[in-house]
């Protein structure tokens, strides 16, 4: 066991490797040597309950449980990685306490979809400068817990077979924002189930091009809403979720092949279109509303594109330029699409079959049907 009240090591180029399978340091530990680093043993657990900060050794290898007594911990950085030898968990709230932020950089699995990381640091910040599997996947990502607060940050890409944000039961009052590669285009990819538990926002994308593989599904049942700054949410064959508001920030898609797509009262950014669907996509659509936005800017489009059956319960409105219809086997508009006042430029109805109904109202400048048979 490693059990000691102060730790440190200079700058010099050597590596460390604390390989114990427990171990307590009592103050924050601050470790600044630029050689490798080895961080505990499979199952085991580390405690620095001071706190820690290694972000100048050239690489890390994290295993079993890191904590520390509501004190912040740094490791790595966006070009220094961290590879997980063994399934990891690092908790800053060991004590019960508060606890403190964490910052990671890269991140990387030993084997593909075999080590699992959880991260909980309660009122603490999470953020994660670097790409998270980008070379070998993570199995499970975990971010948060029933008591976290602090908010969640990754600005890197991310590589793993499940993602699970919060758990299951409990609070999780807290938002999260993947970047998806700061400020440029990136992908991030869940091949299994993707379960979005937390109660705050939820922001996925920063870049026009942007693409979100949730391969599994996508679901986000108690969050407060969901903004997309990002032009693909895809998944394969199976359901996407969102039943809360969403808000479109760039021109996006979103498809799920032979799964369900269930999306919240949506609400378009000025010059925005909205895809729901695509031409593989066979599920059902069900949407809430749909509103652009007031103002000077632009009008924004909304496409509906599924072999399936199409159910749109709300309104259509408020700075609408063109509602295109497309393959679709039937559609039921329950809401009015337009109004007397702003009207929609054009509703285009084609390549569709079965019976179009708009139960409400509809105010359109236009009205099409290139292709189609219908009944309306």
């Amino acid at each position: 066991a490693l059990t000691t009240p102060t730790l440190s090591s200079a700058s010099n180029a050597f590596n460390l490797a604390l390989n114990a399978s427990s171990g307590s340091v009592t103050n924050a530990a601050t470790l600044s040597h630029t050689g490798t680093l080895t961080l505990g043993a499979s199952g085991g657990t580390l405690s620095f309950a001071g706190g820690l900060v290694a972000t100048a050794p050239s690489a890390i290898t994290l295993n079993g449980t890191l904590s520390s007594n509501s004190t912040a911990i740094s490791l790595g950085s966006s070009s220094k990685t961290i590879t997980l030898g063994s399934n990891a968990v690092i908790n800053t709230y060991a004590d019960a306490g508060v606890g403190g932020a964490l910052s990671l950089g890269a991140i990387q699995a030993t084997t593909a979809n075999t080590q699992s990381l959880t991260l909980k640091t309660k009122t603490g910040a999470i953020g994660i400068a670097g790409n998270i599997g980008s070379s070998k996947a993570l199995a499970t990502l975990t971010l948060g817990d029933a008591s976290q607060t602090g908010a969640i940050t990754l600005d890197g890409t991310l590589s793993a077979q499940t993602l699970n944000v919060g758990a299951a039961t409990g609070t999780n009052a807290f938002d999260i924002r993947l970047n998806n590669a700061l400020g440029v285009a990136g992908t991030t990819t869940i091949t299994g189930v993707t379960n979005f538990y937390n109660t705050g926002s939820i922001a996925l994308g920063d870049y026009l091009s942007d693409v979100f593989n949730f391969n599994g599904g996508l679901s986000a049942l108690a969050t407060s809403g969901v903004t997309l700054a990002a032009g693909q949410i895809n998944a394969t064959n199976s359901r996407i979720n969102l039943p809360q508001a969403i808000h479109f920030n760039e021109s996006g898609t979103l498809t799920a092949g032979s799964g369900q797509i269930d999306l919240g009262a949506m609400t378009l950014a000025a010059g925005v279109t909205a895809t729901v669907g695509s031409a593989s996509q066979s599920g059902a659509i069900n949407l809430s509303s749909v509103t652009g936005t007031i103002g000077a800017g632009a009008v924004s489009s909304l496409t509906l594109y599924s072999s399936g059956a199409v159910d749109v319960s709300g309104a259509i409105g408020t700075k609408i330029g063109i509602v295109t219809l497309t393959n679709s086997a039937g559609a039921t508009f329950h809401g009015a699409v337009g109004s007397s006042s702003d009207l929609v430029s054009t509703v285009t109805l084609t390549a569709t079959t079965g019976t179009v109904k708009f139960v409400d109202s509809l105010y359109a400048t236009s009205l099409s049907n290139p292709l189609s048979s219908f009944n309306l």
